[in-house]
C-alpha cells in the first residue's frame, strides 16, 4: 500500500497556493479579453464619436493592489444618458483589467480621497486588485443589508479564490439585470398567509440569540 510523502503533500499543497494566486488573475485576462472582442462593435462607434467629440475619455485617480496608484479608464458620452447605460461607459476600464491594475472581481475601486479610507479596517481591501464589480455592489442592488463596505471587503478578501469570483461575476450580472438599487422594503412581508419579518443581518443574528437565551431560560 502506498503511503503519500512529505514531499508529495508538500507540492500538492504549494500547486495549491500557485493555483489561488495564478486563477484568479487567468480569469480576468480570459473575461476581459472576451468582453473586449465582443465589445468590439461598440469601441469603433466609440472612436467615432471621439473624433467628432460626442465622448470624452476620462482618467480617475485610483488606488489599486498594495496602495499604488494608477488611472482608471471610462468613457464619458455627452449625449447618452450614462444612467441608463452605466455599463458603456466602463467598458475602458477592461484595459485597466489587462495590464493587471483591476480585476473583474473586487473591492470598489477608490481614489486618494475617499472617507472608507478613514476606517481602520478599510486595510484589507489594499491586499488585492480592485475590481469592475464588488461583493458590497451585489448587495447592494439586491437590497441585502450584512453590514458595511468594509466588511463585505474583508469577507472577499478573507476567502478569495477562482471558484468564489465565478460565483460573484455571475451573480453580478443576475444584479445587474434584475436588482432594484435603493428600493424601499417595508419591516413585514406576507408571503403565502405567512408573516416575514424583514430584518437586517445584525438585528437578524440579535433576534436569534435573544430567542436561544429565552429558551435556555425557560
Amino acid at each position: 500500500m502506498s503511503q503519500t510523502t512529505p514531499h508529495s503533500m508538500i507540492d500538492s499543497s504549494s500547486f495549491t497556493a500557485r493555483w489561488r494566486a495564478v486563477g484568479p488573475r487567468l480569469f480576468d485576462l480570459l473575461t476581459a479579453g472576451c468582453l473586449t472582442l465582443l465589445a468590439l462593435p461598440l469601441w469603433l462607434v466609440a472612436g467615432v464619436a471621439w473624433a467628432a467629440r460626442q465622448i470624452d475619455w476620462t482618467r480617475t485617480d485610483r488606488l489599486g493592489e498594495a496602495g499604488r496608484r494608477f488611472n482608471q479608464f471610462t468613457w464619458n458620452w455627452r449625449s447618452l444618458p450614462e444612467k441608463r447605460c452605466p455599463i458603456i461607459g466602463r467598458l475602458p476600464t477592461l484595459i485597466n483589467v489587462l495590464a493587471g491594475q483591476m480585476a473583474i472581481v473586487g473591492p470598489r475601486a477608490v481614489s486618494p480621497g475617499d472617507q472608507l479610507l478613514e476606517l481602520p479596517d478599510s486595510v484589507w481591501r489594499f491586499g488585492v486588485r480592485p475590481g469592475l464589480v464588488c461583493l458590497w455592489w451585489i448587495r447592494q442592488r439586491a437590497n441585502i443589508d450584512y453590514g458595511a463596505e468594509v466588511d463585505a471587503d474583508y469577507e472577499y478578501v478573507a476567502t478569495r479564490c477562482l471558484y468564489r469570483d465565478l460565483g460573484i461575476a455571475l451573480r453580478a450580472v443576475a444584479a445587474l439585470v434584475l436588482g432594484h438599487p435603493n428600493r424601499q422594503t417595508p419591516d413585514e412581508l406576507q408571503l403565502l398567509g405567512l408573516r416575514i419579518d424583514n430584518f437586517t443581518m445584525d438585528r437578524a443574528l440579535d433576534e436569534r440569540h435573544w430567542r436561544a437565551g429565552h429558551c435556555d431560560r425557560q
